[in-house]
């Protein structure tokens, strides 16, 4: 005989530790009704107590529930996004959120470092390579020095190095190692201009 799955055991204090409408026994409707006590059941598999080995292992099924929040989920997704896969499940809402673009309108980080080097070093190229390597998902940052401002292109494949437009700014103007480098007079030429660090 297959065991069960567990059950949420925090489920049991929900109607007392939440009152929302939809939870209270008064506000279901006539032939619905939670007993006080019931246990929920979770949709995640269980391992068989008898195997060590995982052998009695069940395949993860879906409850009514995990398909509605996928569903609700995807839908604010593709509001977004602007576009919708034609894929089917988890895998269409992965498609959806590889075309995710964030704009961050001023980044912090940049506005206090006040330098181009430590936003490429620090922040861009670590944060590109993290998603690419860890999360499997492209992202290209494309940093306006002008505003401070930050474009996150989710499932766009970042340029080359020799070609990324970010890694040929000069120096910001507010960098206090660009304005020494002008008052000694060490800039010559355009390469002057090139931020040290990058």
């Amino acid at each position: 005989m297959a065991a069960q799955s567990p059950p949420c055991r925090l489920l049991r204090a929900l109607p007392t530790c939440c009152p929302h409408p939809f939870l209270s026994s008064s506000s279901l409707g006539q032939g619905i009704r939670r007993r006080a006590g019931s246990l929920l059941r979770c949709s995640s598999p269980s391992e068989d107590a008898s195997s060590p080995s995982g052998e009695g292992r069940r395949e993860y099924q879906p409850s009514f529930a995990d398909d509605l929040f996928l569903a609700f989920f995807r839908a604010k997704m593709v509001e977004e996004v602007g576009w919708d896969s034609e894929k089917p499940g988890y895998s269409g809402l992965l498609e959806v959120a590889n075309r995710l673009m964030v704009f961050v309108e001023k980044c912090k980080y940049l506005e206090e470092s006040k330098c181009l080097g430590i936003c490429i070093n620090t922040c861009k190229l670590p944060t590109q390579t993290f998603f690419k390597d860890h999360m499997g998902v492209d992202l290209y940052m494309e940093p306006n020095f002008e505003d401070y401002s930050c474009q996150f292109n989710f499932g766009v494949p970042p340029p080359p190095l020799d070609t990324d437009k970010a890694l040929k700014e000069p120096c910001l103007d507010i960098c206090t190692n660009a304005r020494r480098r002008k008052e000694l007079g060490t800039s010559s030429g355009t390469d002057g201009l090139q931020c040290p660090q990058v």
